[in-house]
């Protein structure tokens, strides 16, 4: 005789992992609009995974989804934040995971949304299991990297030299992005002293939930460049430099920050 806890244990156990919709692609290319009529059509809520638009007072910057558009679907992890008190990668894949497990326990889509490129990947593939840097680990990056001052190419070799796997980890840096060299370095550091080689990665979402991504991708790149430099445009008109001056006169987005 199976009793009715018993049941109920087995239907779950037997119940299809939830789908997790992710919509990624570059800028301008059109995700949020795509996202929201996705969400009416197949009752789901947006999670943002846009590490900008967290940030409360970053409206225009942002390009922060509208009131109107606020109240056709529900967001989540937009404007949870201010920028003084910047949040993590990690973080925010803890606060993503959170949501996405409250849409799908009550019966609704998960769509997760932004254009923030390792938000996303760390979120499907997993986040990078490096600890914290080393307190020495960190002044021993500093004082490395010191004597090359502002010169990213002869910094980003000297870093690249350490070893294959900083070599790789380096190579994937935009320019002047002397943060996460620092960073790549400092993981370096620790891993030569004996903490760890950093690279494992540890699974965001677990096997509960079926992730889906789709990525959006121009027909014509030079129509999506015309449609860069207009959304930049109306964000000038809309007070853009305004917002930034005033955020920045009331301490509210400091250098220190990644927002900034």
């Amino acid at each position: 005789v199976i009793t009715a806890a018993a049941a109920r244990a087995l239907a779950g156990a037997m119940a299809p992992p939830a789908r997790v919709l992710v919509v990624a692609g570059p800028t301008a290319v059109g995700k949020s609009s795509a996202a929201l009529r996705l969400c009416e059509a197949r009752d789901g809520e947006l999670v943002s995974a846009d590490s900008v638009q967290l940030y409360r007072g970053l409206d225009v910057g942002s390009n922060k989804p509208s009131p109107a558009e606020l109240k056709r679907v529900r967001h989540h992890l937009v404007d949870v934040a201010d920028a003084s008190n910047p949040w993590s990668a990690g973080a925010w894949c803890a606060a993503a995971a959170e949501a996405i497990g409250d849409v799908a326990r009550r019966g609704k889509l998960p769509v997760v949304v932004g254009g923030t490129m390792m938000y996303a990947q760390w979120l499907v593939r997993g986040a990078p299991d490096a600890p914290k840097a080393s307190a020495s680990a960190v002044a021993a990056a500093q004082k490395f990297l010191a004597p090359y001052g502002d010169d990213w190419d002869k910094a980003l070799a000297a870093v690249a030299e350490r070893s294959e796997a900083c070599a790789a980890r380096v190579a994937k840096l935009s320019q002047n992005d002397f943060y996460r060299l620092s960073r790549a370095l400092e993981i370096e550091l620790d891993r030569e002293a004996g903490g760890g080689s950093g690279e494992a990665r540890r699974p965001v979402l677990g096997s509960d939930f079926d992730v889906r991504c789709a990525f959006l991708a121009p027909a014509d790149r030079t129509a999506l460049y015309h449609a860069i430099d207009e959304r930049c445009d109306i964000m000038l008109a809309r007070g853009l430099l305004e917002e930034t001056a005033n955020l920045r006169a009331t301490g509210r987005l400091p250098s220190s920050s990644t927002a900034a």
